[in-house]
């Protein structure tokens, strides 16, 4: 008889650049195809001030830039976040970290 376990016909919704090009565009987060010296892989943020970023928006950007490795590495990812401040204001650091941290 046949497997009739539902698993069998649950697709799994990959997100693809397209799907948030206005997100991209904005260049808040980036992954710059570098790794720090543990072999994490490293992702930049970088929210410039007077930009209005959500909670929501950073964490789709960080879920997108994990998805795009899962896809190509069977191992458990590390990563390494850097918030660049250089044309942000300080708050915006407790903003990135919430969110990371979920």
């Amino acid at each position: 008889p046949r497997n009739s376990g539902c698993h069998d016909n649950v697709l799994t919704y990959v997100m693809e650049a397209k799907d948030i090009k206005q997100l991209l565009s904005q260049q808040l987060c980036w992954v710059p195809g570098g790794q720090d010296k543990t072999g994490a892989i490293l992702i930049v943020i970088s929210i410039p001030v007077g930009l209005s970023v959500s909670e929501d928006d950073l964490r789709t950007l960080l879920s997108y830039f994990q998805s795009t490795h899962r896809k190509q590495i069977d191992a458990d990812i590390k990563y390494t976040v850097i918030v660049d401040l250089r044309h942000g204001l300080w708050r915006t650091l407790k903003f990135v970290l919430r969110v990371i941290q979920e």
